[in-house]
């Protein structure tokens, strides 16, 4: 671990609510980011792992039957996307991916 700042690797821990890192070399403080065992952090929130990959297989069903619908491939991604708070969080390139691996799995050409 080293120091955003500076980079220095003197870095100490200070007790408190948060727990804070400290920078021996600049005095740089910034809060110790401890995520609950089993948690992934999207955006600013903490989701359990679990709910992340059961929102990707709700994501590449919904993507499949989009597309077997003749949603094209934008729109299907854009749905996607909104599909309840985890998918909102996403990254773009993740939905992307799900989509494209829906299209593979579903066997679905996409539209021109």
């Amino acid at each position: 671990m080293s120091c955003p700042k500076c980079g220095s690797r003197d870095i100490s821990i200070m007790a408190g609510e948060p727990i804070m890192f400290r920078c021996a070399s600049c005095g740089h403080q910034w809060p110790a980011l401890s995520l609950r065992p089993g948690y992934v952090k999207l955006g600013e929130s903490q989701f359990h792992w679990t709910d992340v990959e059961v929102t990707k297989e709700k994501m590449m069903i919904m993507a499949g039957e989009l597309l077997r619908r003749g949603s094209s491939i934008e729109e299907t991604i854009e749905k996607v996307a909104a599909l309840n708070q985890v998918a909102k969080l996403l990254p773009r390139i993740e939905v992307e991916r799900l989509v494209k691996t829906a299209m593979s799995v579903y066997e679905v050409k996409p539209e021109h």
